[in-house]
């Protein structure tokens, strides 16, 4: 930042999955556009709630889990406090109840032998998967994980979801992504915003 601010005007946000919203503002804030971010967020905010509200009706018992496989010596859970978990909570959809979560990381490590604590009534999947050797060892690790005997105990409703836009987006645009593939999931009207 200081080298870089030498050079042009910079800002700086300390974190990016759980603050996303309040990053949107920041930066709408520095580009001198704080009420139309504002009003973005508020827009992505009140469709997560009605899409929400609708996925809820036709299934009211509804919770979730995010596991990501990157090639670690554990998978991940993301947590209620990351980018997901954000989008999530403001469509009224919860974790399970006392599931493994995390309030100090974005996702709780997930051994193979806890494959059960992310069993949720909807589980999605997502694999990092860029070129090469990291790529490689994080379809490893979920082929590993998906032949363990309990990866077939998990009761809920499995659901492969895109990496870059379910993890990597963390923007008002993949937040309506999110929202947009879950209403498609399950049926419901996606209230597309207006462009």
């Amino acid at each position: 930042y200081p080298q870089l601010s030498k050079i042009a005007p910079t800002i700086f946000s300390d974190c990016t999955g759980p603050t996303w919203k309040e990053n949107v503002v920041f930066l709408g804030e520095a580009l001198g556009e704080k009420t139309k971010a504002e009003t973005l967020v508020k827009e992505y905010e009140d469709r997560a709630a009605s899409v929400g509200k609708s996925i809820l009706a036709k299934d009211p018992k509804l919770t979730y889990s995010l596991i990501r496989f990157s090639g670690g010596d554990t998978a991940r859970l993301y947590a209620t406090d990351s980018f997901i978990g954000e989008i999530m909570t403001d469509m009224a959809i919860p974790r399970p109840a006392g599931g493994l979560d995390s309030t100090d990381s974005i996702f709780a490590p997930l051994g193979a032998e806890q494959i059960l604590e992310g069993d949720a009534g909807l589980i999605m999947v997502s694999a990092w998967t860029p070129p090469g050797a990291e790529g490689d060892a994080s379809r490893a690790q979920k082929a590993e994980y998906e032949s363990n005997p309990l990866w077939n105990r998990l009761e809920g409703d499995k659901l492969p979801v895109d990496d870059s836009t379910f993890l990597a987006s963390v923007s008002i645009q993949g937040a309506h992504a999110v929202i947009t593939e879950l209403a498609n999931h399950y049926g419901v009207d996606p209230q597309l915003p207006k462009q």
